[in-house]
C-alpha cells in the first residue's frame, strides 16, 4: 500500500499539507502532498517501492558485509588515525607479487616445456604454445591503466582556464598537505570522484553539476576537502601494483569459469537432442570441464576474493578518512550535510526527468536549488531511513550512507578551517557556467546555445 508519491503537484512553491493517520498505530501528522506519507512511529509506508525479496545465500552474504562494515565503522569512531594499517597494505603487496610470480613462472614453465619436451613427445609444441597463450591472456596491463583519456586536456578545467577555481584548490590542498589537482572534469553525474591518470599519475577531480549546484558554500568546500583528500591516503591496496594483480586474476577466473566455457554451450546444444551419444556428452561434458578447469577456478576465485575484500577494507577506510579531512576544512555540520544531500540523489533525478518531460527551456539549477532546499524534513528523515534498511552506497567502494554519517557525527567536531565569500563563489560559478550549460544540455535537452544564453 502506498499514501502519495514524490512529485505530485507542483514542483516548487508553497507546499500543501495533507493530514495522515497510520492504520497501524495510530500516529498522526501532516504531510508535504508531494511526497510520501509515512509513519515516523512504526515506518509504516517509509518504503514506497520495496526492493524485490533476494535468493537467501544473496541475503546473507548481504547481511555479513553490512556486519563487517558496521563494526569497522564502530572500531573507527574512536581510532586516533583513520588511515589503513601498514599490515594491510603489506598483506595486499604480498598478494599481488604472488599473483605476478604465477603469470611469470607460467612463461618460464612453457618455455622449458617446449625446449625440453618438443623433441621426445608430440605434445610439447601444443601444451607450451597453450601456457604462452594463456600467459598473454592474463598478464599485467600496466599501458591499460596508464593510459590517458583522449582529449582530456579539451574538455577538462586546468589553471589558466579557471583560475578562482584552481585559487581554492591551492587552498583546500595546502592546509591538507595534498596534491593540488592537475584537471578538474565537470560532468552531469549527482556524483563526485577523483583518480590518477596517464603514466605521470596526473590527479583528475571530476565534479557533477546536479549535486555542485544543490550544495551550499561550506558544503562544496567539504566536497572538494574529501576529495583532494583521497590523494592523503595513498594506500598500496589503489596503486598500479594491486590494480594490475586484481585484472590479471580476474582474466584467470574468466578463463576457467566452467559456466562460461564454450563446453557448456556444447553440452546444452547436446541435452536438446535425443540418443545415447548426445546423452553421454550431455553429462560427461559438464564434468570433465570441472575436474579441468575447477580447481584453477576455484584458487584463482578465491584469491580475486582475498584481494577484493582487502581492497574494500581498506578503500571504506579511506573513504572515512576523506569524510573526516572533508570536515576538517569546511565543518563537520558541513560534511554532514552534504552525507544527507547525497541521500537526495533520487529527489534530483526525478525534478530533472521532470524538467526534461515539460521541455523546460530556462536555467534549471537554480530550479533544482529550489526543490532541494523545499525539501521537507521529514521527508529527509525518510530517505535516512531507507538508506540504513537498504544499505544504501554510492558503489561498492564506499561504506553505506548512513555509516558516513554515523562516522561523522560520532567523530570530534571540526569547525572548518576554509572560508569563502560570495564574491569568490560568484567568480567560481561565472568560470564554470558553460559547463553548467552543457550539464544542462546533457540531462534535459536545452540547446546548447540556448543554454549558455541563460547561464551567462
Amino acid at each position: 500500500m502506498t499514501i502519495g508519491q514524490e512529485g505530485t503537484g507542483a514542483l516548487t512553491g508553497t507546499p500543501t499539507l495533507v493530514a495522515f493517520g497510520c492504520p497501524n498505530c495510530g500516529w498522526t501528522g501532516e504531510f508535504d502532498a508531494r511526497f510520501v506519507q509515512w509513519c515516523e512511529g512504526c515506518g509504516f509506508n517509509a518504503d514506497s517501492a520495496p526492493d524485490k525479496p533476494e535468493k537467501p545465500r544473496v541475503a546473507r552474504r548481504r547481511e555479513r558485509a553490512r556486519t563487517r562494515a558496521e563494526q569497522q565503522c564502530e572500531q573507527l569512531i574512536t581510532a586516533e588515525d583513520l588511515r589503513p594499517t601498514s599490515a594491510t597494505g603489506i598483506a595486499v603487496t604480498i598478494a599481488a607479487t604472488l599473483v605476478h610470480l604465477a603469470t611469470v613462472t607460467l612463461v618460464i614453465g612453457s618455455i622449458l616445456a617446449i625446449k625440453t619436451w618438443s623433441g621426445k613427445y608430440w605434445w610439447g609444441w601444443p601444451l607450451g604454445i597453450f601456457g604462452i597463450l594463456l600467459a598473454l591472456a592474463v598478464r599485467p596491463q600496466p599501458l591499460r591503466v596508464l593510459r590517458k583519456p583522449r582529449g582530456l586536456d579539451e574538455s577538462c578545467l586546468t589553471r589558466d582556464k579557471t583560475p578562482a577555481l584552481f585559487g581554492l584548490l591551492d587552498r583546500c590542498a595546502a592546509q591538507l598537505k595534498a596534491p593540488v589537482p592537475d584537471y578538474v572534469f565537470v560532468g552531469a553525474q549527482f556524483n563526485a570522484s577523483t583518480r590518477d591518470i596517464g603514466l605521470r599519475r596526473k590527479k583528475l577531480v571530476t565534479l557533477g553539476v546536479p549535486l555542485w549546484s544543490v550544495l551550499t558554500g561550506p558544503e562544496r568546500v567539504a566536497l572538494l576537502g574529501h576529495e583532494i583528500g583521497h590523494q592523503v591516503n595513498r594506500d598500496v591496496t589503489h596503486g598500479l601494483w594491486a590494480m594490475m594483480a586484481r585484472r590479471s586474476l580476474a582474466e584467470w577466473v574468466k578463463m576457467f569459469n566452467p559456466r562460461e566455457s564454450g563446453f557448456e554451450r556444447f553440452a546444452r546444444r547436446q541435452r536438446e537432442r535425443s540418443g545415447l551419444i548426445q546423452t553421454l556428452a550431455s553429462l560427461l561434458t559438464p564434468l570433465f570441464v570441472f575436474l579441468v578447469c575447477g580447481p584453477i577456478f576455484v584458487v584463482a576465485l578465491g584469491c580475486y576474493f582475498w584481494l577484493t575484500r582487502l581492497d574494500l577494507r581498506c578503500g571504506q577506510r579511506a573513504e572515512h578518512l576523506a569524510d573526516e579531512l572533508g570536515a576538517r576544512l569546511g565543518s563537520s555540520a558541513a560534511a554532514i550535510s552534504l552525507a544527507e544531500r547525497l541521500a537526495l540523489a533520487e529527489s534530483v533525478d526525478y525534478f530533472l526527468r521532470r524538467l526534461k518531460s515539460e521541455r523546460f527551456k530556462g536555467d534549471p539549477w537554480p530550479r533544482l536549488r529550489e526543490y532541494v532546499d523545499s525539501i521537507p524534513e521529514h521527508e529527509k528523515r525518510r530517505r535516512m531511513r531507507l538508506d540504513e534498511q537498504r544499505g544504501t552506497r554510492i558503489d561498492s567502494t564506499h561504506p553505506a550512507n548512513y555509516l558516513r554519517r554515523r562516522m561523522l557525527a560520532a567523530r570530534p567536531q571540526l569547525p572548518g578551517t576554509i572560508r569563502v565569500d560570495d564574491a569568490e563563489w560568484t567568480a567560481i560559478d561565472a568560470e564554470l557556467g558553460k559547463y553548467y550549460a552543457m550539464a544542462a544540455h546533457s540531462l534535459i535537452g536545452i540547446p546548447l546555445n540556448a543554454a549558455k544564453r541563460v547561464a551567462a
